[in-house]
């Protein structure tokens, strides 16, 4: 939604083609703050009820499959990040 607004915004003046800048860009901040908050509320769901004594038996290979599969994640969005720049 933000870079729909912001072109439109570039285009016409007008984010959407309702919002003044000024309306936007509030609009754009209580989004944002609003994102990060379900973000950090969804992980501390997740991490809550993670169970370690489950996971400590489960040994260490789930434990670094999740971690390569983190780290393959976030090189291909670091890859395709600087393809698009």
């Amino acid at each position: 939604m933000r870079g729909f607004g912001d072109s439109s915004l570039t285009a016409t003046g007008r984010a959407l083609w309702l919002f003044e800048q000024s309306y936007w860009s509030a609009i754009a901040s209580v989004l944002e703050t609003t994102a990060v908050f379900m973000l950090v509320s969804a992980l501390a769901g997740v991490g809550l009820r993670t169970n370690i004594r489950t996971l400590s038996r489960l040994g260490f290979r789930p434990i670094a499959v999740g971690l390569i599969a983190a780290a393959a994640a976030g090189i291909a969005s670091a890859v395709t990040i600087l393809a698009l720049a």
